[in-house]
Parts: structure tokens; sequence; C-alpha cells
């Protein structure tokens, strides 16, 4: 079983700060943030710091909204959801046949409709190729991907990604 640490109001500020300016976004919501030995990143509510945690072996509580690796804060769907309806930047809309491919798991060739995209977000500081990129189609969130040679990566996780689509 793995630990779960509660986070400090200090640790709490500086993800804060790192997803204000990631995304230009906020979570207003005063929640409890919990950190695995692994790096995910999990959201409570406060009144749960309050139980005795001594005898209990836990793996997850809360909701999982990220995980941190070396190459930076990466949000899954949920912590996507929460995130990108205030976000304000390094947000990639993909059409509806590019989130299907999205949701299939596969990653997607950076086409010409995807450059156009990608070049005036930049040009408008909207846009860091270094980050992590929120996932979005008609005001829906999906995750996040990452800009790598020519290719969006998908980390949409196995047990999310759909076998087909209708």
């Amino acid at each position: 079983m793995q630990e779960l640490k509660f986070l400090n109001n200090k640790d709490i500020k500086q993800i804060k700060k790192r997803i204000k300016e990631i995304w230009d976004s906020e979570i207003k919501e005063d929640y409890g943030f919990l950190l695995s030995e692994n790096g995910k990143l999990f959201i409570v509510n406060k009144e749960v710091g309050q139980i005795d945690w001594k005898n209990l072996r836990l793996s997850s509580i809360g909701i999982s909204i990220g995980t941190y690796e070396d190459k930076g804060f990466r949000l899954n769907v949920e912590g996507s959801q929460l995130i990108g309806k205030h976000a304000k930047k390094n947000i990639l809309e993909l059409d509806n046949e590019q989130i299907k491919r999205w949701l299939l798991g596969n990653d997607l060739d950076i086409d010409d409709e995807l450059r156009v995209q990608i070049d005036k977000k930049i040009k408008d500081d909207k846009f860091d190729v270094k980050e992590f990129l929120l996932i979005e189609n008609n005001g829906d969130f999906y995750g996040t991907g990452r800009i790598k040679d020519d290719k969006i990566l998908s980390f949409l996780s196995k047990s999310r990604k759909l076998v087909d689509v209708i």
C-alpha cells in the first residue's frame, strides 16, 4: 500500500500557483490535497483531515486529479474538467473527428488545421508547447496531451480509452 500525505497550506499554494502559471486557471473550491508516493494528486473535502489515519491503510481517497512527473504536472480527465472550466491558456480544441481518434487512445498528427490553431495561440501568448495541454471538444475536457515531433501525445489511461467509436 502506498502512503498518502496531506499537503500543508504552503504546498497547496504551490500547486495552485503552478495551475495558474500553466493554464491560467484556479481551483476556486476549498479542498484538501493529498499526494501519493508515486506522485498522484488527490482532492478531498477538508473535513477528511480530521480522521485519525494511524490504523487505516488507503491507496486512494477522494478524486485523483493528476500526477507529478519529471516533465511537469499532468492532469487526468477529472483534473482537466476541474481546471478546464476556468482555464484561459494551453487549451487545444479538437474537432469531432479528432476527439474520436483521441478517445481511442491514438496520438494525433498535427495537421494544417491544428498547426494554424497552435501557431495563433503561441503568437497570442496563450500556448506553451513545453507544458501539458488541456484537450477540449465543444466545451468538454478529456485530459491532457503534449506536443512532441509534430504529434500530440495522448495520455488517456487505458481504462478511459474507447474500444470503438460509433
